[in-house]
């Protein structure tokens, strides 16, 4: 099958979950993608738009929803090439076409579009075509969202194009699934290519039950092309993280993208990518591999789309003034009662926010005035070069942020910046113990305190 000129998508490793989850784990980025602002659509519509139908038509008609990559990729590939474009748009959310930039680049490249509600899709499109028809005009219809033979084998190529840029084996696959077009190319090409491999498929839409029948028949579409007999035996499907449907999505993903783009300065989008990271990162750590492929079918359009929806509070050092010790305070008085041994039954809530501010380091998150999360640490012994966390707390209204996280990653980069090697903490509660252990702190000893575990941590400093 021919296609038109791309070049390949870097593969890299993910040294931050390298790290955090003990296995190697890679990421192949289609994202970079070359053509039509990247992702995994444009790489389909380099085989889509190969074709003679295309290249003999006077317009190409296609349907989708304003959120669409398809459409944004169709739009650009359309406009570069010279042919005109005419778009069937529906969204059971209207503020989709102000907020979307994939709908935004569509009117930008001279997109005609014609908008109506999702049920009249099929309509719309037939009224398109008889249109047209009456205009002596050839059209090009594609299936929304690239459903067709040339989608599907652009990334039973892709596969290829992998196994020429690692020649190890790889344990497993995470990618998102959403019509399964890209989905049942990616099975078929790990057949051939990694036959040991599992692909993991973190649906963005669909229950198994409605899925199963639209991949059967993609897979039959590929099979009768390439004259094999393919299945999705190397497939595991995984309804769970859909948050609701298409395009919903809560703060615990957002925080997932939020550490990937912070620790691996790679994009990853709220509707399809993302929500893959997030499935993967529930699943990944669990298994038994040691090798494992993360590919990101695209991110920056939709990602940017659904900026509103992310926390932009920052952590910031609180300096040693009047106004933040009486801030500190306020927050040890109110965090106090959240501990299981009291902080004021080890010292002078007083004496020690004024210590902290003097000879230790506070980084918080303000939020509408308050201290909202905070973490106190000592970063000045130049002999052991190490850091020691003493106190982290976020208060209860504003738990499920990611503030916590982002008040200790800010410590870590504070502390490296100081010069030191590492930084030691210790901790009774079972959550802080995990958040430090998902950022890398390594358990050195534990010790029984009363009823309470205490675990001792250390974090080394690269």
């Amino acid at each position: 099958m021919t296609h038109l000129e791309f070049f390949p998508t870097p593969l890299q490793e993910m040294s931050f979950y390298s790290k955090k989850w003990g296995k190697k784990v890679l990421c192949k980025r289609d994202d970079l993608f070359s053509e039509a602002g990247g992702g995994s659509k444009a790489r389909m519509l380099q085989y889509i738009l190969a074709s003679d139908k295309f290249r003999k038509s006077d317009v190409l008609l296609t349907a989708g929803g304003p959120n669409s990559n398809f459409n944004r990729a169709c739009a650009l590939m359309c406009a570069k090439l010279g042919k005109p474009m005419t778009l069937v748009e529906y969204t059971t959310e209207p503020k989709d076409y102000s907020t979307s930039l994939n709908n935004f680049i569509c009117h930008l490249a001279g997109v005609k579009v014609v908008n109506c509600l999702k049920s009249e899709v099929a309509h719309s499109l037939e009224c398109m075509a008889r249109e047209f028809d009456v205009s002596k005009k050839t059209w090009f219809q594609v299936y929304g969202g690239g459903k067709c033979l040339e989608g599907i084998y652009a990334y039973y190529e892709a596969v290829a194009e992998l196994r020429g840029q690692f020649d190890g084996d790889i344990d497993e696959v995470y990618i998102a699934c959403g019509t399964g077009t890209t989905l049942t190319g990616i099975c078929a090409g790990f057949k051939k290519y990694f036959p040991a491999a599992t692909v993991h498929a973190i649906s963005v839409a669909r229950r198994w039950e409605d899925e199963k029948a639209v991949l059967d028949a993609n897979m039959h579409v590929l099979n009768e092309f390439l004259h094999k007999e393919y299945d999705f035996s190397n497939l595991v499907f995984h309804d769970d993280f859909l948050l609701g449907g298409y395009g919903k999505i809560d703060k615990e993903e957002l925080n997932t993208i939020t550490e990937c783009i912070c620790e691996e300065g790679i994009p990853v989008d709220p509707v399809y990518s993302g929500k893959a990271l997030y499935g993967m990162s529930k699943i990944c750590p669990e298994r038994d591999s040691n090798t494992v492929l993360f590919w990101n079918t695209g991110a920056l359009f939709n990602l940017l789309s659904y900026r509103d929806s992310f926390d932009y509070e920052e952590a910031v050092l609180i300096e040693n003034t009047a106004q933040n010790r009486e801030l500190l305070l306020t927050f040890l008085k109110v965090s106090d009662k959240q501990f299981a041994i009291p902080i004021s039954s080890k010292v002078d809530l007083v004496q020690y926010s004024e210590r902290i501010l003097e000879d230790g380091r506070v980084i918080g998150v303000i939020d509408n005035g308050k201290l909202a999360a905070a973490v106190f640490f000592y970063c000045n012994d130049n002999v052991t070069r190490s850091a020691y966390i003493t106190f982290l707390c976020t208060l209860p209204y504003y738990r499920g942020k990611g503030y916590a996280r982002k008040v200790v990653s800010k410590a870590l980069s504070y502390s490296k910046m100081k010069g030191m090697g590492s930084v030691r903490t210790d901790s009774v509660n079972p959550s802080a113990v995990g958040l430090y252990r998902s950022l890398g702190f390594i358990e050195t000893s534990r010790i029984l305190e009363g009823d309470l575990i205490k675990y001792n941590l250390e974090y080394k400093i690269k």
